[in-house]
Protein backbone atom coordinates (compact mmCIF):
# COMPACT_ATOMS: atom_id res chain seq x y z
CA UNK A 1 0.00 0.00 0.00
CA UNK A 2 2.32 2.72 1.21
CA UNK A 3 5.54 0.76 0.63
CA UNK A 4 7.64 0.81 -2.51
CA UNK A 5 8.61 -2.10 -4.68
CA UNK A 6 12.35 -2.56 -5.05
CA UNK A 7 13.93 -2.79 -8.48
CA UNK A 8 14.97 -6.39 -7.82
CA UNK A 9 11.51 -7.56 -6.72
CA UNK A 10 9.89 -5.68 -9.61
CA UNK A 11 12.17 -7.39 -12.13
CA UNK A 12 11.65 -10.84 -10.58
CA UNK A 13 7.83 -10.56 -10.59
CA UNK A 14 7.75 -9.42 -14.21
CA UNK A 15 10.20 -12.11 -15.31
CA UNK A 16 8.45 -14.96 -13.50
CA UNK A 17 5.02 -13.96 -14.83
CA UNK A 18 6.24 -14.07 -18.42
CA UNK A 19 8.18 -17.30 -17.95
CA UNK A 20 5.10 -19.08 -16.57
CA UNK A 21 2.87 -17.64 -19.27
CA UNK A 22 5.30 -18.67 -22.03
CA UNK A 23 5.50 -22.24 -20.69
CA UNK A 24 1.71 -22.40 -20.41
CA UNK A 25 1.20 -21.04 -23.95
CA UNK A 26 3.74 -23.54 -25.34
CA UNK A 27 1.88 -26.39 -23.63
CA UNK A 28 -1.47 -25.21 -25.03
CA UNK A 29 -0.07 -24.96 -28.56
CA UNK A 30 1.34 -28.47 -28.30
CA UNK A 31 -1.58 -30.17 -26.57
CA UNK A 32 -4.82 -28.38 -27.52
CA UNK A 33 -6.14 -29.10 -31.00
CA UNK A 34 -8.36 -26.03 -31.22
CA UNK A 35 -7.08 -22.85 -32.85
CA UNK A 36 -9.66 -20.63 -31.10
CA UNK A 37 -8.49 -21.80 -27.66
CA UNK A 38 -4.88 -21.09 -28.69
CA UNK A 39 -5.86 -17.61 -29.93
CA UNK A 40 -7.73 -17.01 -26.67
CA UNK A 41 -4.65 -17.90 -24.59
CA UNK A 42 -2.51 -15.65 -26.80
CA UNK A 43 -4.97 -12.78 -26.27
CA UNK A 44 -4.76 -13.44 -22.55
CA UNK A 45 -1.05 -12.63 -22.76
CA UNK A 46 -1.97 -9.10 -23.84
CA UNK A 47 -4.55 -8.93 -21.07
CA UNK A 48 -1.93 -10.08 -18.54
CA UNK A 49 0.36 -7.26 -19.68
CA UNK A 50 -2.49 -4.74 -19.25
CA UNK A 51 -3.58 -6.05 -15.84
CA UNK A 52 -1.05 -7.93 -13.70
CA UNK A 53 2.04 -6.33 -15.23
CA UNK A 54 0.46 -2.87 -15.18
CA UNK A 55 -0.38 -3.34 -11.50
CA UNK A 56 3.25 -4.21 -10.68
CA UNK A 57 4.62 -1.42 -12.93
CA UNK A 58 2.53 1.30 -11.28
CA UNK A 59 3.39 -0.08 -7.85
CA UNK A 60 7.09 0.16 -8.75
CA UNK A 61 7.04 3.58 -10.47
CA UNK A 62 4.37 5.42 -8.45
CA UNK A 63 5.00 3.84 -5.04
CA UNK A 64 1.56 2.22 -4.88
CA UNK A 65 -0.92 0.81 -7.40
CA UNK A 66 -3.61 3.10 -8.80
CA UNK A 67 -7.23 2.50 -7.88
CA UNK A 68 -7.98 0.97 -11.28
CA UNK A 69 -4.98 -1.33 -10.88
CA UNK A 70 -6.79 -3.20 -8.11
CA UNK A 71 -9.72 -3.86 -10.43
CA UNK A 72 -7.33 -4.97 -13.18
CA UNK A 73 -5.49 -7.28 -10.78
CA UNK A 74 -8.79 -8.87 -9.74
CA UNK A 75 -9.63 -9.29 -13.42
CA UNK A 76 -6.46 -11.29 -13.98
CA UNK A 77 -6.72 -13.37 -10.79
CA UNK A 78 -10.42 -14.25 -10.93
CA UNK A 79 -11.13 -14.34 -14.66
CA UNK A 80 -7.97 -14.94 -16.70
CA UNK A 81 -6.34 -17.42 -14.30
CA UNK A 82 -9.73 -19.09 -13.93
CA UNK A 83 -9.83 -19.54 -17.71
CA UNK A 84 -6.32 -21.02 -17.69
CA UNK A 85 -7.35 -23.53 -15.04
CA UNK A 86 -10.51 -24.69 -16.79
CA UNK A 87 -9.19 -25.27 -20.32
CA UNK A 88 -8.91 -29.05 -19.86
CA UNK A 89 -12.55 -29.22 -18.74
CA UNK A 90 -14.12 -27.13 -21.48
CA UNK A 91 -17.29 -28.70 -22.84
CA UNK A 92 -18.53 -29.75 -19.40
CA UNK A 93 -19.85 -28.35 -16.11
CA UNK A 94 -17.81 -26.78 -13.32
CA UNK A 95 -18.49 -26.74 -9.59
CA UNK A 96 -18.71 -22.96 -9.68
CA UNK A 97 -21.56 -23.11 -12.23
CA UNK A 98 -23.10 -26.57 -12.16
CA UNK A 99 -26.23 -25.60 -14.09
CA UNK A 100 -24.35 -24.61 -17.24
CA UNK A 101 -22.25 -26.52 -19.76
CA UNK A 102 -19.31 -24.35 -20.85
CA UNK A 103 -19.12 -24.45 -24.64
CA UNK A 104 -15.78 -24.08 -26.42
CA UNK A 105 -17.12 -21.94 -29.25
CA UNK A 106 -17.86 -19.09 -26.84
CA UNK A 107 -14.42 -19.03 -25.18
CA UNK A 108 -12.62 -16.72 -27.63
CA UNK A 109 -15.57 -14.24 -27.81
CA UNK A 110 -15.63 -14.19 -23.99
CA UNK A 111 -11.90 -13.47 -23.71
CA UNK A 112 -12.46 -10.73 -26.29
CA UNK A 113 -15.10 -9.18 -23.99
CA UNK A 114 -12.51 -8.97 -21.20
CA UNK A 115 -9.88 -7.56 -23.57
CA UNK A 116 -12.25 -4.84 -24.81
CA UNK A 117 -13.12 -3.93 -21.22
CA UNK A 118 -9.47 -3.69 -20.19
CA UNK A 119 -8.76 -1.69 -23.36
CA UNK A 120 -11.55 0.69 -22.37
CA UNK A 121 -9.86 1.24 -19.01
CA UNK A 122 -6.58 2.04 -20.76
CA UNK A 123 -8.28 4.53 -23.06
CA UNK A 124 -9.96 6.18 -20.09
CA UNK A 125 -6.64 6.56 -18.26
CA UNK A 126 -5.11 8.35 -21.26
CA UNK A 127 -8.14 10.62 -21.48
CA UNK A 128 -7.92 11.29 -17.74
CA UNK A 129 -4.35 12.55 -18.15
CA UNK A 130 -5.70 15.14 -20.58
CA UNK A 131 -8.70 16.16 -18.48
CA UNK A 132 -7.01 16.12 -15.06
CA UNK A 133 -3.35 16.78 -15.82
CA UNK A 134 -2.79 18.61 -12.54
CA UNK A 135 -0.44 16.63 -10.36
CA UNK A 136 -1.89 15.26 -7.18
CA UNK A 137 -0.34 16.43 -3.94
CA UNK A 138 0.80 13.20 -2.34
CA UNK A 139 3.31 14.77 0.00
CA UNK A 140 4.24 12.55 2.93
CA UNK A 141 3.86 15.51 5.31
CA UNK A 142 1.54 14.54 8.13
CA UNK A 143 -1.64 16.59 8.47
CA UNK A 144 -3.22 16.18 11.88
CA UNK A 145 -6.91 15.53 12.42
CA UNK A 146 -9.16 14.85 15.35
CA UNK A 147 -12.78 13.84 15.94
CA UNK A 148 -14.80 17.02 16.49
CA UNK A 149 -17.51 15.58 18.72
CA UNK A 150 -16.13 12.27 20.01
CA UNK A 151 -19.02 11.39 22.33
CA UNK A 152 -21.55 12.03 19.57
CA UNK A 153 -19.43 10.02 17.12
CA UNK A 154 -19.31 7.06 19.54
CA UNK A 155 -23.08 7.32 20.03
CA UNK A 156 -23.75 7.36 16.26
CA UNK A 157 -21.44 4.42 15.66
CA UNK A 158 -23.08 2.27 18.35
CA UNK A 159 -26.53 3.33 17.10
CA UNK A 160 -25.70 2.27 13.54
CA UNK A 161 -24.36 -1.05 14.85
CA UNK A 162 -27.59 -1.68 16.79
CA UNK A 163 -29.70 -0.78 13.74
CA UNK A 164 -27.69 -3.25 11.65
CA UNK A 165 -28.28 -6.03 14.17
CA UNK A 166 -31.98 -5.17 14.41
CA UNK A 167 -32.42 -5.27 10.63
CA UNK A 168 -30.58 -8.57 10.52
CA UNK A 169 -32.36 -10.29 13.41
CA UNK A 170 -35.76 -9.04 12.23
CA UNK A 171 -35.18 -10.62 8.82
CA UNK A 172 -35.16 -7.37 6.87
CA UNK A 173 -31.70 -7.93 5.35
CA UNK A 174 -29.30 -10.80 4.81
CA UNK A 175 -29.35 -14.13 3.02
CA UNK A 176 -32.82 -15.52 2.40
CA UNK A 177 -34.67 -12.21 2.79
CA UNK A 178 -37.00 -10.96 0.11
CA UNK A 179 -35.52 -8.82 -2.65
CA UNK A 180 -38.18 -6.12 -2.16
CA UNK A 181 -36.65 -5.22 1.21
CA UNK A 182 -33.67 -3.69 -0.55
CA UNK A 183 -35.44 -2.54 -3.73
CA UNK A 184 -38.49 -0.84 -2.20
CA UNK A 185 -39.46 2.81 -1.88
CA UNK A 186 -37.49 3.04 1.37
CA UNK A 187 -34.48 1.11 0.08
CA UNK A 188 -32.42 4.33 0.30
CA UNK A 189 -32.70 4.11 4.12
CA UNK A 190 -31.19 0.63 4.06
CA UNK A 191 -28.49 1.94 1.72
CA UNK A 192 -27.59 4.81 4.05
CA UNK A 193 -27.18 2.40 6.97
CA UNK A 194 -24.97 0.10 4.89
CA UNK A 195 -22.82 2.99 3.64
CA UNK A 196 -22.46 4.51 7.11
CA UNK A 197 -21.46 1.18 8.63
CA UNK A 198 -18.41 0.82 6.36
CA UNK A 199 -17.57 4.51 6.59
CA UNK A 200 -17.58 4.53 10.40
CA UNK A 201 -15.32 1.49 10.50
CA UNK A 202 -12.97 3.23 8.04
CA UNK A 203 -12.86 6.34 10.27
CA UNK A 204 -12.11 4.25 13.34
CA UNK A 205 -9.33 2.40 11.48
CA UNK A 206 -7.73 5.56 10.08
CA UNK A 207 -7.54 7.23 13.47
CA UNK A 208 -6.28 4.10 15.23
CA UNK A 209 -3.60 2.98 12.79
CA UNK A 210 -2.61 6.15 10.92
CA UNK A 211 -3.17 8.87 13.50
CA UNK A 212 -2.36 6.58 16.45
CA UNK A 213 -5.37 7.43 18.63
CA UNK A 214 -4.74 6.02 22.11
CA UNK A 215 -7.88 7.24 23.92
CA UNK A 216 -9.30 4.34 25.96
CA UNK A 217 -12.95 5.17 25.14
CA UNK A 218 -12.06 5.32 21.45
CA UNK A 219 -10.34 1.92 21.58
CA UNK A 220 -13.23 0.28 23.43
CA UNK A 221 -15.79 1.65 20.96
CA UNK A 222 -13.60 0.66 18.03
CA UNK A 223 -13.29 -2.97 19.12
CA UNK A 224 -17.00 -3.18 19.99
CA UNK A 225 -17.95 -1.73 16.61
CA UNK A 226 -15.48 -3.94 14.73
CA UNK A 227 -16.82 -6.99 16.57
CA UNK A 228 -20.41 -6.09 15.67
CA UNK A 229 -19.45 -5.77 12.00
CA UNK A 230 -17.93 -9.26 12.08
CA UNK A 231 -21.01 -10.66 13.87
CA UNK A 232 -23.27 -8.91 11.36
CA UNK A 233 -21.27 -10.46 8.55
CA UNK A 234 -21.73 -13.97 9.91
CA UNK A 235 -25.44 -13.44 10.59
CA UNK A 236 -25.96 -12.05 7.09
CA UNK A 237 -24.93 -15.34 5.51
CA UNK A 238 -22.97 -13.34 2.92
CA UNK A 239 -19.26 -14.14 2.70
CA UNK A 240 -18.51 -10.66 1.38
CA UNK A 241 -20.03 -9.10 4.50
CA UNK A 242 -17.69 -11.21 6.65
CA UNK A 243 -14.52 -10.39 4.72
CA UNK A 244 -15.11 -6.66 4.01
CA UNK A 245 -14.63 -5.39 7.63
CA UNK A 246 -11.22 -7.10 7.77
CA UNK A 247 -10.17 -5.49 4.47
CA UNK A 248 -11.32 -2.04 5.64
CA UNK A 249 -9.24 -2.33 8.82
CA UNK A 250 -6.29 -3.88 7.00
CA UNK A 251 -5.80 -0.98 4.56
CA UNK A 252 -5.00 1.75 7.18
CA UNK A 253 -3.17 -0.90 9.25
CA UNK A 254 -0.71 -1.57 6.42
CA UNK A 255 -0.53 2.07 5.31
CA UNK A 256 0.50 2.93 8.87
CA UNK A 257 3.60 0.76 8.47
CA UNK A 258 2.30 -2.04 10.68
CA UNK A 259 3.04 -5.71 10.13
CA UNK A 260 0.63 -8.52 10.89
CA UNK A 261 1.95 -10.65 13.80
CA UNK A 262 2.36 -14.32 12.92
CA UNK A 263 -0.17 -15.53 15.52
CA UNK A 264 -2.81 -13.14 14.20
CA UNK A 265 -1.98 -14.07 10.61
CA UNK A 266 -2.41 -17.78 11.32
CA UNK A 267 -5.63 -17.06 13.21
CA UNK A 268 -6.98 -15.18 10.20
CA UNK A 269 -6.01 -18.07 7.91
CA UNK A 270 -7.79 -20.48 10.25
CA UNK A 271 -10.85 -18.22 10.28
CA UNK A 272 -10.72 -17.94 6.50
CA UNK A 273 -10.72 -21.73 6.18
CA UNK A 274 -13.80 -21.99 8.41
CA UNK A 275 -15.78 -19.15 6.80
CA UNK A 276 -16.85 -21.10 3.73
CA UNK A 277 -18.06 -24.37 5.32
CA UNK A 278 -19.61 -22.40 8.20
CA UNK A 279 -21.34 -20.05 5.78
CA UNK A 280 -22.57 -22.92 3.62
CA UNK A 281 -23.98 -24.74 6.67
CA UNK A 282 -25.61 -21.53 7.89
CA UNK A 283 -27.26 -20.89 4.51
CA UNK A 284 -28.52 -24.47 4.32
CA UNK A 285 -30.20 -24.09 7.72
CA UNK A 286 -31.84 -20.80 6.67
CA UNK A 287 -33.12 -22.41 3.47
CA UNK A 288 -34.50 -25.47 5.28
CA UNK A 289 -35.99 -23.48 8.18
CA UNK A 290 -36.84 -19.94 6.93
CA UNK A 291 -38.51 -18.98 10.22
CA UNK A 292 -35.62 -19.98 12.47
CA UNK A 293 -33.96 -17.29 14.58
CA UNK A 294 -30.65 -16.29 12.97
CA UNK A 295 -28.75 -16.57 16.25
CA UNK A 296 -30.00 -20.15 16.64
CA UNK A 297 -29.17 -20.91 13.00
CA UNK A 298 -25.62 -19.60 13.45
CA UNK A 299 -25.19 -21.66 16.62
CA UNK A 300 -26.33 -24.84 14.86
CA UNK A 301 -24.02 -24.07 11.93
CA UNK A 302 -21.08 -23.57 14.31
CA UNK A 303 -21.73 -26.93 16.02
CA UNK A 304 -22.09 -28.69 12.66
CA UNK A 305 -18.89 -27.12 11.33
CA UNK A 306 -16.75 -27.89 14.37
CA UNK A 307 -18.09 -31.44 14.50
CA UNK A 308 -16.39 -32.05 11.16
CA UNK A 309 -12.70 -32.90 10.86
CA UNK A 310 -10.37 -29.96 10.26
CA UNK A 311 -9.11 -31.62 7.07
CA UNK A 312 -12.69 -31.85 5.78
CA UNK A 313 -13.32 -28.21 6.65
CA UNK A 314 -10.07 -27.17 5.00
CA UNK A 315 -10.85 -29.11 1.83
CA UNK A 316 -14.42 -27.83 1.71
CA UNK A 317 -13.31 -24.26 2.43
CA UNK A 318 -10.62 -24.35 -0.25
CA UNK A 319 -13.05 -25.79 -2.81
CA UNK A 320 -15.75 -23.24 -1.97
CA UNK A 321 -13.25 -20.38 -2.09
CA UNK A 322 -12.02 -21.55 -5.49
CA UNK A 323 -15.57 -21.93 -6.81
CA UNK A 324 -16.57 -18.52 -5.46
CA UNK A 325 -13.74 -16.83 -7.37
CA UNK A 326 -14.33 -18.80 -10.57
CA UNK A 327 -15.98 -16.17 -12.77
CA UNK A 328 -15.06 -16.99 -16.35
CA UNK A 329 -17.96 -19.45 -16.94
CA UNK A 330 -20.40 -16.63 -16.16
CA UNK A 331 -18.92 -14.46 -18.90
CA UNK A 332 -19.28 -17.35 -21.35
CA UNK A 333 -22.93 -17.72 -20.30
CA UNK A 334 -23.43 -13.99 -20.86
CA UNK A 335 -21.97 -14.11 -24.38
CA UNK A 336 -24.13 -17.11 -25.30
CA UNK A 337 -27.36 -15.70 -23.85
CA UNK A 338 -27.09 -11.95 -24.45
CA UNK A 339 -30.01 -12.05 -26.90
CA UNK A 340 -32.23 -13.59 -24.21
CA UNK A 341 -31.49 -10.86 -21.67
CA UNK A 342 -34.19 -8.19 -21.86
CA UNK A 343 -34.23 -6.70 -18.37
CA UNK A 344 -32.26 -3.68 -19.55
CA UNK A 345 -30.61 -2.83 -22.87
CA UNK A 346 -28.64 -0.18 -24.75
CA UNK A 347 -27.74 1.80 -21.60
CA UNK A 348 -31.32 3.11 -21.35
CA UNK A 349 -31.19 3.12 -17.55
CA UNK A 350 -28.10 5.37 -17.47
CA UNK A 351 -30.29 8.42 -18.07
CA UNK A 352 -31.32 8.00 -14.41
CA UNK A 353 -27.76 7.85 -13.08
CA UNK A 354 -27.21 11.63 -12.58
CA UNK A 355 -30.09 11.77 -10.08
CA UNK A 356 -31.03 8.19 -9.16
CA UNK A 357 -28.18 7.86 -6.65
CA UNK A 358 -29.56 10.67 -4.51
CA UNK A 359 -33.34 10.67 -5.08
CA UNK A 360 -35.46 7.90 -3.49
CA UNK A 361 -37.70 5.62 -5.53
CA UNK A 362 -40.97 7.25 -4.46
CA UNK A 363 -39.77 10.35 -6.34
CA UNK A 364 -38.46 8.34 -9.33
CA UNK A 365 -40.76 5.30 -9.61
CA UNK A 366 -38.84 3.96 -12.64
CA UNK A 367 -35.49 4.13 -10.86
CA UNK A 368 -33.49 0.96 -11.71
CA UNK A 369 -33.55 -1.71 -9.00
CA UNK A 370 -30.49 -3.66 -7.91
CA UNK A 371 -32.17 -7.00 -8.50
CA UNK A 372 -30.29 -8.05 -11.62
CA UNK A 373 -28.46 -10.82 -9.77
CA UNK A 374 -31.71 -12.44 -8.66
CA UNK A 375 -33.18 -12.11 -12.16
CA UNK A 376 -30.09 -13.77 -13.64
CA UNK A 377 -30.37 -16.54 -11.04
CA UNK A 378 -33.98 -17.16 -12.12
CA UNK A 379 -32.94 -17.09 -15.78
CA UNK A 380 -30.28 -19.74 -15.14
CA UNK A 381 -31.87 -21.91 -12.45
CA UNK A 382 -35.58 -21.23 -12.72
CA UNK A 383 -36.01 -20.21 -9.08
CA UNK A 384 -35.57 -17.07 -6.96
CA UNK A 385 -34.07 -16.49 -3.53
CA UNK A 386 -30.44 -16.33 -4.55
CA UNK A 387 -28.25 -14.07 -6.66
CA UNK A 388 -25.74 -14.65 -9.46
CA UNK A 389 -23.30 -12.20 -11.01
CA UNK A 390 -22.50 -12.03 -14.71
CA UNK A 391 -19.31 -10.17 -13.65
CA UNK A 392 -18.71 -6.50 -14.39
CA UNK A 393 -17.74 -7.45 -17.95
CA UNK A 394 -20.80 -9.64 -18.39
CA UNK A 395 -23.25 -7.01 -17.16
CA UNK A 396 -21.75 -4.57 -19.66
CA UNK A 397 -22.06 -7.14 -22.47
CA UNK A 398 -25.71 -7.72 -21.55
CA UNK A 399 -26.36 -4.10 -22.54
CA UNK A 400 -26.00 -5.09 -26.20
CA UNK A 401 -22.58 -6.52 -27.07
CA UNK A 402 -18.97 -5.47 -27.57
CA UNK A 403 -19.69 -1.81 -28.37
CA UNK A 404 -21.36 -1.27 -25.01
CA UNK A 405 -18.53 -3.03 -23.20
CA UNK A 406 -16.06 -0.52 -24.66
CA UNK A 407 -18.25 2.54 -23.96
CA UNK A 408 -19.11 1.48 -20.43
CA UNK A 409 -15.54 0.65 -19.45
CA UNK A 410 -14.26 3.96 -20.83
CA UNK A 411 -16.95 5.68 -18.76
CA UNK A 412 -16.15 3.53 -15.71
CA UNK A 413 -12.42 4.17 -16.07
CA UNK A 414 -12.90 7.93 -16.35
CA UNK A 415 -15.09 7.91 -13.26
CA UNK A 416 -12.53 6.03 -11.13
CA UNK A 417 -9.62 8.02 -12.59
CA UNK A 418 -11.32 11.21 -11.42
CA UNK A 419 -11.20 9.90 -7.85
CA UNK A 420 -7.56 8.90 -8.33
CA UNK A 421 -6.61 12.41 -9.47
CA UNK A 422 -8.99 14.37 -7.25
CA UNK A 423 -8.49 12.82 -3.80
CA UNK A 424 -4.97 12.86 -2.35
CA UNK A 425 -4.41 10.17 0.28
CA UNK A 426 -2.45 12.48 2.58
CA UNK A 427 -5.70 14.27 3.49
CA UNK A 428 -8.40 12.60 5.54
CA UNK A 429 -11.31 12.84 3.09
CA UNK A 430 -9.12 11.58 0.25
CA UNK A 431 -7.92 8.64 2.33
CA UNK A 432 -11.48 7.83 3.39
CA UNK A 433 -12.66 7.77 -0.24
CA UNK A 434 -9.58 5.76 -1.26
CA UNK A 435 -10.54 3.01 1.19
CA UNK A 436 -14.20 3.03 0.20
CA UNK A 437 -13.51 2.90 -3.54
CA UNK A 438 -10.65 0.39 -3.27
CA UNK A 439 -12.85 -2.09 -1.39
CA UNK A 440 -15.44 -1.84 -4.18
CA UNK A 441 -12.81 -2.48 -6.86
CA UNK A 442 -11.42 -5.66 -5.35
CA UNK A 443 -14.22 -7.66 -6.95
CA UNK A 444 -15.18 -7.85 -10.61
CA UNK A 445 -18.81 -8.78 -10.09
CA UNK A 446 -20.61 -5.44 -9.73
CA UNK A 447 -22.75 -3.89 -12.43
CA UNK A 448 -21.11 -0.60 -13.46
CA UNK A 449 -24.38 1.30 -13.05
CA UNK A 450 -24.89 0.26 -9.43
CA UNK A 451 -21.17 0.45 -8.65
CA UNK A 452 -20.98 4.10 -9.74
CA UNK A 453 -24.27 4.91 -8.04
CA UNK A 454 -23.00 3.43 -4.78
CA UNK A 455 -19.70 5.33 -4.96
CA UNK A 456 -21.57 8.61 -5.57
CA UNK A 457 -23.74 7.94 -2.52
CA UNK A 458 -20.65 7.12 -0.48
CA UNK A 459 -18.98 10.34 -1.61
CA UNK A 460 -21.89 12.50 -0.47
CA UNK A 461 -22.19 10.77 2.89
CA UNK A 462 -18.41 10.84 3.37
CA UNK A 463 -18.31 14.58 2.70
CA UNK A 464 -21.15 15.29 5.15
CA UNK A 465 -19.61 12.95 7.70
CA UNK A 466 -16.22 14.60 7.29
CA UNK A 467 -17.63 18.12 7.71
CA UNK A 468 -19.53 17.15 10.86
CA UNK A 469 -17.08 14.88 12.68
CA UNK A 470 -13.54 15.58 11.45
CA UNK A 471 -11.46 18.58 12.41
CA UNK A 472 -8.13 19.50 10.87
CA UNK A 473 -5.84 20.84 13.56
CA UNK A 474 -2.46 21.68 12.04
CA UNK A 475 0.06 20.52 9.47
CA UNK A 476 3.81 20.38 9.10
CA UNK A 477 5.66 21.13 5.89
Amino acid sequence: MNFKLSNKVYFIIQLISWIFYSIFLFRIICVVDDSEIVYAVMLCGIIMYMTLNQFVKNWYIKGRPLLLDWFRLSTFLFIILDFFGMIDGLGGEFNSFKEYVVKKEYVLPSVLVVFIGVLGLKISENLAKIFWNKKQNNSQDQINYRISYPDFFYFISILIALIQLYLMLSGEVGYGTFQENTASDISFLFQIVFLLSSMILSVYSIFKYLYKYKNSTFNICFFIYFGVQILYGFLSGMKESIITPFIIVLIPFLMGGNKIPKNIFYSLVFLGVLIYPLNDNYRAILRDKPSIDRNDALGIALVKTFDSDFSDNFSEGADSFSDRLSLFPYIIYTVENENSWNYYKNMDRYIYLPVAWILPRFIIPDKPKSETGEILNYMVRGWSGNSLSATTYGWAYFEGGYFYVLILFVFFGLFISYYQHRFATNIFLGLLMYIIVLVQLLKVESDIYFLISGILQSTLIAFIFYRVFIKRTNSKS
